[in-house]
């Protein structure tokens, strides 16, 4: 069977003289005028006019017009760009103007390239009304208030829920930046969140930035995240399942702070939050987490770094649950030792009943009567069975 050859034209020489004499540049602001008289004589649109951001170019040649180029901003609103592309209309109001890539455009966190040309906006509001009242009932009843409450205008729960639904709704930035989300919430946000009505105006005043700084600076942070999650819960259950993962994150924006979280697996929910203090590290900041946590029935699931007896002995004794810790070639005798007790087809999920190993007695396994061994491993008190 043959096959059909492409033609390929080739350009003469007196053809590429020509070519190299193009020239494409910039109109120039005083050219405007003559670009858009141009486009209106010889457009099929028979209009030179653009919206928004614009680039206007023209290619000459030896000084002369032969060909006009424009680019404007993209139309605000596009339902089938909108639907193709999958961002909500805060990532569009903020991001329009970079519509380049879909799977760019509507990720959480912009990529490092682009974080600098995304615009701050006041963002919308994404908790319904019903959810606003429930979450400001939460937080009323739940968190002690931190403030003497004589002359004061804004209850803490209305800042708090506030500060809340701006971060719910995909916002980022510091004080400034929740007042400015506060001042675009719609009347009937304002009160369903409880905000201070105006006599004087008739209309419901939001906090300052300043309100927001008191407040956040001062709220007991344990009682404020023990009713967040009970407000979770209480709108989408309490099945979270049966592993708890433990990672360390730099809080975006506060310099070093850093904080060790707790998030369930299966359901992606954030269960607990610690802060690591300054000059230490994620260990104890996780131990203390732990100590927070109701893990009877789960599998707690953290790096190398906290495979420590401690971390081990919190879980198995004071939790009541199970633990995978990862060794890793900085703890080289407990590494040698796992090497050695496990065989390479050891599985630690093996049902009770059946023949197990005697690497029953590592890698977190909680049998009666065992308990973490100092080198981190779980084994077996004496006295125990088996």
């Amino acid at each position: 069977m043959s096959k059909s050859r492409r033609r390929v034209r080739v350009t003469d020489p007196a053809e590429a003289a020509v070519l190299n004499e193009l020239e494409l540049c910039l109109v120039a602001p005083h050219e405007q005028e003559q670009w858009e008289r141009l486009m209106q004589e010889h457009h099929y649109l028979q209009s030179g006019r653009m919206v928004g951001e614009q680039l206007r170019y023209v290619a000459k040649y030896r000084g002369r017009w032969m060909a006009l180029l424009g680019w404007s901003a993209a139309a605000y609103h596009l339902k089938g760009r909108e639907g193709w592309i999958g961002w909500d209309p805060n990532q569009r109001a903020a991001r329009l103007h970079l519509v380049d890539a879909a799977r760019g455009l509507r990720a959480r966190q912009l990529p490092a390239a682009w974080e600098a040309q995304e615009r701050p906006i006041a963002r919308r509001c994404a908790l319904a009304q019903e959810q606003l009242r429930s979450l400001w009932t939460v937080l009323h009843q739940q968190v002690p208030e931190s403030r003497d409450l004589r002359g004061l205008r804004h209850r803490q729960a209305t800042v708090l829920a506030i500060t809340f639904a701006f971060l719910w709704s995909g916002g980022q930035g510091g004080h400034r930046a929740v007042a400015l989300f506060a001042e675009d919430l719609s009347p009937r946000q304002r009160a369903n969140l409880r905000c201070w009505f105006n006599p004087r105006t008739r209309t419901y005043d939001v906090p300052s930035e300043n309100c927001f700084y008191r407040v956040l600076k001062a709220v007991p942070v344990l009682a404020f995240q023990q009713a967040l999650w009970a407000w979770q819960k209480a709108r989408h259950g309490a099945e979270d399942g049966g592993v708890v993962v433990l990672d360390g994150k730099a809080l975006r924006g506060s310099g070093k702070t850093q904080l060790v979280g707790a998030i369930a697996a299966g359901s992606g929910r954030t269960l607990a939050v610690e802060p690591v203090a300054q000059k230490s590290n994620e260990i104890p900041a996780a131990q203390t987490l732990l100590e927070r946590l109701d893990l009877e029935g789960t599998i707690a699931l953290l790096d190398g770094m906290h495979t420590q007896v401690e971390t081990a002995r919190s879980i198995v004794q004071e939790g009541g649950g199970d633990y995978v810790l990862f060794v890793k070639g900085n703890q080289q005798t407990l590494q040698n030792r796992a090497r050695h007790f496990l065989p390479e087809d050891f599985s630690p999920s093996i049902p009770d009943g059946e023949q197990r190993p005697r690497a029953d007695r590592v890698a977190g396994h909680r049998g009666e009567g065992s308990e973490p061994r100092p080198d981190g491993l779980c084994a077996r008190r004496p006295g125990g069975s088996g």
